[in-house]
């Protein structure tokens, strides 16, 4: 992200600062599959954290 730019880390804020959406010009790629990926970053990260924290049997049994 620009240093400088005015905008927070929300969806709105990444796709409204410039040097991300100048890479993403650059490399074809869409607001909606920019998005796209960011949600599959979210989803991958809280199943990261579901296994770290409950999936591996911390939940004691009965």
């Amino acid at each position: 992200m620009c240093s400088n730019a005015d905008c927070g880390l929300t969806m709105a804020g990444l796709l409204a600062d410039p040097l991300i959406a100048m890479v993403m010009h650059s490399d074809g790629v869409s607001p909606d599959l920019h998005a796209a990926l960011w949600q599959r970053v979210e989803d991958a990260s809280a199943s990261r954290f579901w296994n770290e924290t409950v999936g591996r049997g911390s939940v004691a049994a009965d």
